[in-house]
C-alpha cells in the first residue's frame, strides 16, 4: 500500500491588475505556488486566504487535511497561526521575511512568536536577514530558520557575455526602485562624476519603479543639470524583458544601504547575467559580492528611525565608489547566483520534511554579525497568545472588509484606518489607491502599514556606535 503524497497549502498569489510596479516579493510569492505545482513529489493545494477568513466552515475543510502551508501572502503570514489555533487544526506553517528593518515583516513575527510550534519555520533569503530577525525576536534560533530562495529555476539560460574592453563606452546600471532608500541618489551623483571625469566615456541606464515624479526630477537636475545626455530612464518592464535589460549594462550599480532590503534580487539577477556589479558594503551584498567589488558605507550610528520609515541607513563612500569606477574591467564578476542553485531542491526538502535539510554553508559573514550586534530595537512589544489572537481577529475582520468593495463595512473600514492613522497622509493614499485600483493586500507595504496604525505597532531602532564597514 503507497503512502499518502503529503499535501501543502498554499494561497495562490495574483498581484492586484493596476499594481504600478511590482517588486521581487509579488514575483516571488508567484512562483513559490509555481514550483509547489510543478513537483509530483507532493500534492499542491491552492486556495484562497481571503476566502478562508470570511468563512470558519470553508477554512477548516479547506485546512483540515492539509500537512503543512507555505504562507504565500506577504507579511500576513499570523493569519494561518491564527486559523490553526482558532480551527484546532495541526499543520506546519513555513512563512518568510521579504524585508529586513521594517513595520510590516516586525508586525507579523511579533503576532506569530507565542503561536509558533516547534515545526514552524521561518525562510530567510539571506544570512543577513536571519541575523536581523535572530537579533529582534529572542524566541528564532537555527532550529526554526533556514535561508533559502528557491526561484533561480526560472532564470534563462545563462548566455556568455563578451570579454569588456577598456576603451570601449561603459554602460552603467540601476534596476530597482528609485527611492532614497534604494540608493539612487548616489546612483546618479556617480554618473555625474563619471560625465566630468572621463567626459563621453560614460552612459547610464537605470529602470524601475518612479514613486514621486516631482522629486525624482529634482534628483536629475541636482545631479545632471539641464543635460541629460548619456542618461536613459525606463520604467518597471515586464519580468521575463529584464534580462534583455541587463544585456545592455556593462556595470550595475547596487548602492542601496534600504532598512527594507533583506536580499537584493537583482544582485543575484545580474550575476547570473554576467554583469558585474558594484555595490554598497551592506546586507547580504556581504554574501553575494566578491568582496573587490564592494564599496564602504557610512552608516547613520545613534540615529532613532522608525520601523514605519524606507530610509537609507548609510551612504556610499564616494570617493571610493568613483574610484571602482576609473576601470571597471577592474570589478569583478560575482558568483552569488551559484549560491542558490539547488535551492528549488532545498525548498520543496524543507516544505516535506522541514528544518533537518537547514544547510550550514549560509552562515552569516563576519560584517553582518557585527550589524546586526548593534542594532536596539525600542518599543517593540513582546505579546501573550491571548492578546495576538485579539489582535489578529481584528485584522482578519479588516482584511475582509477591505475587500468587500464600495459595500457599507468597506466604507466603515476605510474611515477607521483613516482616524488611526499616525501618518494621515500616506493613510489618504492608500484610500484613494483602494477606491480608485482596488487595491489589495497584494501591495506589500499599502495594507499592512494600515494595520500597524490600527494596532499603535510602531517600533524604533537605531545602530549603536561603530566604524564604518
Amino acid at each position: 500500500m503507497s503512502r499518502r503524497k503529503l499535501r501543502a497549502g498554499y494561497h495562490a498569489w495574483r498581484t492586484y491588475p493596476a499594481h504600478r510596479g511590482r517588486d521581487g516579493a509579488n514575483f516571488a510569492y508567484e512562483e513559490i505556488g509555481r514550483l509547489l505545482q510543478s513537483t509530483f513529489a507532493l500534492v499542491a493545494r491552492p486556495h484562497d486566504i481571503l476566502e478562508l477568513c470570511k468563512d470558519d466552515r470553508l477554512a477548516f475543510n479547506e485546512l483540515r487535511d492539509i500537512d503543512v502551508v507555505v504562507a504565500c501572502v506577504g507579511p500576513h503570514a499570523y493569519l494561518y497561526f491564527y486559523l490553526r489555533q482558532r480551527l484546532c487544526l495541526d499543520f506546519r506553517i513555513i512563512r518568510d521575511a521579504r524585508t529586513a528593518l521594517w513595520n510590516a515583516y516586525f508586525l507579523q513575527e511579533a503576532l506569530v512568536q507565542p503561536l509558533m510550534r516547534e515545526s514552524d519555520l521561518l525562510v530567510h533569503s539571506s544570512a543577513y536577514s536571519q541575523a536581523v530577525y535572530s537579533r529582534a525576536f529572542p524566541g528564532l534560533n537555527s532550529t526554526n530558520q533556514a535561508v533559502c530562495y528557491p526561484l533561480t529555476r526560472w532564470f534563462p539560460q545563462k548566455m556568455p557575455r563578451a570579454p569588456r574592453n577598456s576603451w570601449q563606452r561603459v554602460t552603467l546600471g540601476f534596476v530597482g526602485r528609485m527611492t532614497d532608500d534604494k540608493g539612487y541618489p548616489q546612483a546618479l551623483e556617480l554618473f555625474a562624476a563619471c560625465r566630468r571625469y572621463w567626459p563621453g566615456r560614460y552612459q547610464m541606464l537605470s529602470v524601475g519603479e518612479v514613486l514621486n515624479l516631482g522629486h525624482h526630477e529634482k534628483l536629475l537636475y541636482k545631479h545632471l543639470g539641464a543635460d541629460r545626455s548619456g542618461y536613459r530612464s525606463l520604467g518597471p518592464v515586464v519580468r521575463n524583458e529584464i534580462w534583455q535589460m541587463y544585456d545592455q549594462m556593462d556595470l550595475l550599480l547596487f548602492p542601496s544601504t534600504s532598512n527594507l532590503e533583506t536580499f537584493g534580487r537583482v544582485l543575484v539577477e545580474a550575476s547570473h547575467a554576467g554583469v558585474p556589479i558594484l555595490a554598497a558594503g551592506h546586507g547580504a551584498a556581504h554574501e553575494l559580492i566578491d568582496p573587490a567589488a564592494k564599496v564602504p558605507v557610512i552608516y547613520r550610528h545613534g540615529e532613532l528611525i522608525s520601523l514605519r520609515d524606507s530610509v537609507a541607513m548609510g551612504s556610499l563612500d564616494l570617493d571610493a565608489a568613483v574610484g571602482a569606477l576609473a576601470d571597471t574591467t577592474a570589478v569583478p564578476r560575482s558568483t552569488g547566483h551559484e549560491l542558490y542553485k539547488s535551492d528549488d531542491e532545498l525548498f520543496l526538502h524543507l516544505v516535506k520534511v522541514g528544518i533537518s535539510a537547514a544547510r550550514t554553508d549560509r552562515a552569516v559573514r563576519t560584517e553582518q554579525a557585527a550589524f546586526a550586534a548593534l542594532l536596539t530595537l525600542q518599543d517593540l512589544p513582546t505579546l501573550t497568545e491571548q492578546q495576538v489572537l485579539v489582535q489578529i481577529e481584528k485584522l482578519v475582520k479588516m482584511i475582509v472588509a477591505l475587500h468587500d468593495w464600495y459595500s457599507f463595512r468597506y466604507y466603515k473600514a476605510l474611515i477607521r484606518l483613516i482616524m488611526a492613522s499616525s501618518m494621515r497622509h500616506r493613510t489618504v493614499q492608500f484610500v484613494r489607491r483602494s477606491v480608485h485600483w482596488r487595491e489589495d493586500l497584494t501591495n506589500i507595504g499599502g495594507m499592512d502599514m494600515e494595520f500597524a496604525h490600527l494596532l499603535l505597532f510602531a517600533p524604533s531602532y537605531r545602530l549603536d556606535g561603530g566604524d564604518s564597514e
